[in-house]
């Protein structure tokens, strides 16, 4: 029995089943409606009523023997008998009436208003008003015994009636006894019929298991097939490819060139299409699995453009990027797998589009804290697709017809692998085009959000506002360019030719807003780039611009070219934000080479005599600024010691003298007091020091970076006797101590610490150092410290106050706020001092939100900026190690040796999977065993050169030893 006449069988049953299940409800029905109606067909209701009819039958006798008795008794006792008789039969009458009402049964009614005639006339008899004659009595007598006659006859059809009712009703029980038999059946019937059902089914089931099992198995062995047959090819494969390529490098004839190329690209594109059936066969057996690692997106689509951007210049077609300015560029997820279907979408738009671009967008689709949802679009000008041919693709091994199977070539599972590994990244796949208009591929995938901040493309303040003109003949790719330009700050604008741009640049010059840079087309029609740059520097400007080539056109002959002319620099399409800022950056920078040096009078602090040996308690929780306190206060003689917080205070002010400490001598001169800290604020350490006797004449100045106001009343309650603001202003300090010093003992022979001449502190864009050395009296050396331990300490000042408020720990959020403010100050950083301040300020106030996270945003902002010039200025000092790197590179998750084996084996047998290998173990050999190696390692594959490999290989594992 197949399994279409089983599905019939069971849909017939099913039919039967229902047919039953409806007609047991229908028997239900009846059933319940004919036992509803038993005893409502009686004349009479109820037992009550009928007894009282018949009971009137023996009183209406014994009232006809009453008459008859009174009218021959003249003692009166017949009249007495009578007169009861009476009594009782009315009586009898109110409960007939009581049952029946206003509406007794037919006949009923008649008998009992004579009855109650007759009584009433009796009744005038018995009292005397209308005494009976024997003719009355005789009518009376004649009239009560039709009364009873009638009664008689009525209680006798009553009877009837109801032994006729009770037989009818005892075969109505009898015929429903019969149905609810039928019905039992018929429900053991249907039940028969639902047993066999499911025994039926579970067989189904069982048999389709193992018809599935057949199938998975079938799947499985077709998979390792393909997988044993392209691994069997691809090594014969791998030997053409690699030795077609070493071939190529020696001297050649003309023709045995073409055809060792002709040999090469066939290989390649062999090897291409059994990639695609090794993974298809991968995806069907279940063996592809999507790794959850950190990555870059500008990396993925950079080494999309590596390998798209040769195979789109040969064809004259522009390759356009555009990234969203909300899309995060830190991500956890596979990048291999979505760099293998941005690549086969970017493939096909090059393969099937013949002139115009082919343009590669991300965007933002969704997103959470910890999730975004990515959607990514290849749009490019090629043929189009009909809606008909829409409904073939991303299916197995086909294409949009066979037309374009011969003409373009392919096995057509490259969109069936991509729908898969889309699925598996947990989005979806889609097309929009029509024909002759190009078409649109697009994909969804989602990620974690990766934990590394993003990095800000902004420049130095002095840069910002700098004026770039793009020049470009493709619209799509100046805008990109442009819109780039504007985000980093830069003042960019736009021309479609040569000859526009000369026009636009003697235009500004002209009006005094002139261009520094100028990026330039190479391949233009008309003018090229090359051209254009030496009419632009023919053009004598005041100002003359830097000039770069952006070409999809990596050729050496462009490039020197280019040099000749004496170009600043060339830019390789398309260009990433990375490349482009740094290259502005370069550029910009060269041209303002004068670097000023700080120091001099202006940084001159005039150290104040009498303070030496002055015994000072610093209590300070930030180690930079524990550092410049105790420097400059032991430049002035004093004895300094350090206390982190107010609960270490209290306890080195008071000792072991929490009572009374009258008669003790103090233990410090003066205490210098932050007051926002951990564990215990200075201005609780204050009242606790107030609070002991003896301690009130000790001079405690505040120490903070609030400087409203109303923090000073604040400090000044609390038993504080002055106020220093942070960033610390040595002549400002040493004035306030000086108010007080007369109170402390100096001793005489202490030493006095003087500036350090360390040498010039260059200018440092977005830095006051003249401030900052200022505040550490001209002690460069002690300045380039507090830089370095700014440009360590508090670049994750952001992340740590957005992690507190996450926590709900505000107070926290706002000292690590408070203290950046004061850091900050310290080193003349006064962008990242008021955007610290305000994010305090708002973090105080309870706000939350949009309007906390713009107030972040800017603190983020002006501080990288502030750390990203720190870093390039001690970078360029002697003898300055260069700022730690923000991230660690990633741990390795499997054994180095292990790896390095795999990779062996793979390039002795000259298997180009040994590529692919690679790309995956990429980063974990990069944090193993550097950039180097795994540089040359990376060459050698992608060249084929195997032999090379191997060596690598084994280099690498004798240094690993």
């Amino acid at each position: 029995m197949n399994d279409r006449i089983r599905y019939r069988l069971l849909s017939v049953v099913s039919i039967v089943i229902i047919t039953l299940s409806v007609s047991v409800a229908f028997v239900g029905v009846v059933m319940h409606r004919d036992l509803g109606r038993i005893g409502t067909e009686l004349p009479v209701q109820s037992v009550g009523a009928f007894r009282n009819v018949a009971n009137m039958m023996p009183l209406v006798s014994e009232l006809s023997y009453s008459v008859q008795g009174a009218y021959a008794d003249g003692s009166g006792m017949g009249a007495r008998q009578l007169g009861f008789t009476i009594s009782k039969l009315r009586a009898a009458q109110e409960l007939v009436d009581a049952d029946f009402g206003s509406e007794p049964p037919e006949g009923l009614g008649y008998i009992l208003s004579e009855l109650a005639s007759v009584i009433d006339e009796l009744a005038g008899a018995v009292s005397g008003a209308a005494p009976l004659g024997r003719t009355e009595a005789a009518l009376l007598g004649t009239r009560i015994d039709y009364i009873y006659a009638e009664l008689r006859d009525f209680v006798l059809r009553i009877n009837n009636d109801a032994l006729m009712g009770l037989d009818k009703q005892r075969r109505s029980v009898v015929r429903l006894g019969s149905v609810i038999l039928a019905s039992s059946i018929i429900a053991l019937l249907a039940a028969a019929l639902t047993l066999v059902l499911l025994l039926t089914q579970r067989r189904t089931l069982a048999e389709l298991e193992r018809s599935r099992e057949v199938a998975i198995a079938n799947s499985k062995a077709k998979s390792e097939f393909l997988s044993n047959m392209s691994h069997e090819i691809r090594t014969p494969m791998n030997a053409i490819i690699g030795l077609s390529y070493l071939a190529l490098k020696t001297a050649l004839t003309p023709s045995q060139r073409d055809y060792l190329k002709r040999i090469q690209v066939s290989g390649q594109h062999l090897l291409g299409i059994i990639n695609d059936i090794l993974d298809f066969s991968k995806i069907e057996a279940g063996k592809l699995s999507i790794e959850s690692i950190p990555f870059e997106l500008e990396k993925v689509l950079d080494n999309v453009a590596n390998l798209t951007a040769e195979k789109a210049s040969s064809k004259g077609l522009e390759l356009i990027f555009r990234t969203g300015d909300d899309v995060p560029n830190y991500l956890v997820g596979d990048p291999l797998r979505l760099g293998q279907v941005l690549i086969n979408y970017a493939n096909n738009a090059v393969k099937f589009t013949e002139r115009g671009e082919v343009s590669i967008r991300v965007g933002l689709a969704s997103g959470t804290e910890t999730e975004a949802t990515l959607r990514f679009e290849v749009q490019d000008t090629g043929i189009g697709i009909s809606d008909e041919q829409k409904s073939q693709l991303f299916r197995s091994f086909q294409q949009a017809d066979g037309a374009i199977t011969r003409r373009y070539g392919g096995t057509g599972l490259g969109l069936a692998i991509s729908k898969k590994l889309a699925g598996m990244m947990g989005g979806d796949t889609g097309v929009e085009s029509e024909p002759g208009k190009g078409s649109t591929f697009w994909f969804t995938a989602t990620f974690k959000r990766g934990v590394k901040e993003a990095r800000r493309f902004v420049p130095r303040a002095d840069l910002r506002g700098k004026r770039v003109l793009v020049v470009d003949d493709n619209e799509h790719a100046r805008s990109v360019l442009v819109d780039t330009l504007n985000g980093m700050t830069f003042s960019a604008a736009s021309v479609d030719s040569g000859p526009a741009a000369l026009t636009e640049l003697v235009r500004a010059a002209d009006d005094g807003v002139a261009y520094d840079v100028v990026f330039l087309d190479w391949q233009m029609p008309g003018m090229d780039g090359i051209e254009a740059a030496r009419r632009v520097f023919s053009l004598g400007l005041a100002v003359e611009p830097c000039v770069v080539i952006v070409t999809a056109y990596g050729r050496e002959d462009v490039i020197r070219e280019a040099e000749s002319a004496g170009i600043a620099d060339v830019l390789i399409k398309p260009v990433n934000a990375s490349i482009l800022f740094d290259t502005l950056m370069h550029l910009l920078g060269a041209r303002d080479r004068e670097r000023r040096v700080a120091g001099g009078s202006d940084a001159s602090v005039d150290v104040p005599s009498g303070l030496e040996g002055v015994r000072a308690l610093l209590v300070e929780d930030n180690e930079l600024n524990q550092q410049v306190a105790v420097e400059i206060l032991e430049m002035a003689g004093c004895d300094v010691s350090l206390a982190r917080n107010g609960a270490e205070a209290v306890t080195a002010v008071i000792g072991d003298r929490p009572d009374d400490a009258s008669s003790a001598p103090a233990a410090f001169d003066i205490v210098l007091m932050d007051v926002q800290m951990p564990v215990m604020d200075g201005l609780e350490a204050t009242r606790r020091i107030r609070g002991v006797p003896g301690f009130g004449a000790l001079p405690i100045i505040a120490m903070t970076a609030n400087a409203m106001s109303e923090d000073r009343i604040r400090c000044l309650e609390a038993g504080m006797n002055d106020y220093i603001t942070k960033p610390i202003d040595p002549d400002a300090m040493f004035g306030v101590i000086g108010r007080f010093v007369s109170r402390a003992s100096p001793r005489s022979g202490a030493p006095v610490a003087r500036p350090a001449a360390d040498g010039a502190i260059p200018p440092i864009p977005g830095i006051d150092t003249v401030a900052g050395l200022r505040r550490v009296v001209g002690n460069a050396g002690l300045y380039l410290d507090l830089l370095r331990r700014f440009s360590e300490g508090q670049r994750d000042a952001p992340s740590r106050i957005a992690d507190a408020m996450e926590r709900g720990e505000r107070d926290e959020a706002e000292r690590v706020a408070h203290t950046l403010k004061g850091v900050s100050g310290n080193i003349g950083a006064a962008a990242v001092q008021e955007a610290a301040g305000e994010v305090e300020a708002a973090i105080r106030a309870g706000t939350d939100g949009a309007g906390l996270g713009e107030k972040m945003d800017r603190l983020a902002l002006a501080l990288s900026s502030a750390i990203a010039s720190v870093d390039e200025a001690r970078a360029g000092l002697p003898g300055a190690a260069p700022a730690p790197a923000t991230e660690a590179r990633p741990v390795p998750s499997r054994k180095l040796g292990d790896m390095l084996g795999e990779l062996r084996r793979l390039a002795s047998d000259s298997d180009s999977e040994a590529l692919s290998y690679f790309d995956s173990i990429r980063n974990e050999l990069v944090a193993s065993v550097g950039d180097d190696s795994v540089g040359r390692l990376e060459g050698a594959l992608r060249s084929y050169d195997f032999s090379a490999a191997v060596a690598i290989v084994e280099a690498i594992s004798i240094g690993d030893r």
